[in-house]
């Protein structure tokens, strides 16, 4: 049961709440780009070239991941990614110009276009395989549905009561604890991970 394998894979099941947290921080920024964009002071055009890029940006990392990962740890990709969520929300926070905002997009590429192919890795690697296709619902689910969902809800609201940076700083403090989670549940323990 779903039971028995979070109670069994405890790592894991703390890796799904560190997922669910750092889309719960991705998916509202992109919901309401034209918010974030209208507060660096651009237009419609300005939205759509910001989501142009950060779409663009997703596929050539998740086609190099396979380099990536004769490099580095599936550990340390995962830590990498859950922090350039955190400084792509800051820099959105923090956007001043249209400029900055496109930036924040380029670093799609180091952000969600790493996370995705890394839970499916982290997955394989944790879970054993006859939990696999369970393990990699479970992790999908809890991130791109349970998170994104919560995630867009809240926003949504604060965008209501407190305006544009209301609805980032929630959206960062997401991912600043999704990363604090990611760190703790991938750190070296009993030698399974690098």
């Amino acid at each position: 049961s779903i039971a028995q394998l979070l109670k069994t894979y405890p790592r894991y099941t703390a890796i799904l709440a560190g997922c669910a947290l750092l889309m719960a921080g991705h998916t509202p920024v992109c919901t309401y780009m034209n918010h974030v964009v209208g507060k660096a002071g651009g237009r419609e055009a300005a939205m759509g070239a910001a989501l142009a890029i950060a779409a663009m940006m997703e596929l050539p990392a998740m086609s190099l991941f396979e380099t990536f990962k004769k490099r580095f740890s599936i550990s340390a990709l995962f830590r990498f990614c859950a922090a350039m969520f955190v400084v792509r929300n800051l820099l959105f926070l923090a956007a001043s110009s249209v400029l900055v905002v496109y930036v924040a997009a380029v670093l799609n590429f180091f952000e969600y276009g790493i996370f995705l192919p890394a839970t499916v890795y982290f997955v394989a690697q944790e879970i054993d395989t006859e939990n696999q296709v369970k393990g990699q619902a479970l992790i999908h689910t809890a991130s791109s549905g349970i998170g994104s969902a919560v995630g867009v809800l809240c926003a949504g609201r604060l965008l209501d009561l407190c305006g544009t940076n209301g609805m980032l700083i929630f959206t960062t403090a997401c991912t600043v604890l999704g990363f604090g989670v990611i760190c703790l549940s991938t750190r070296r323990q009993i030698g399974v991970y690098a």
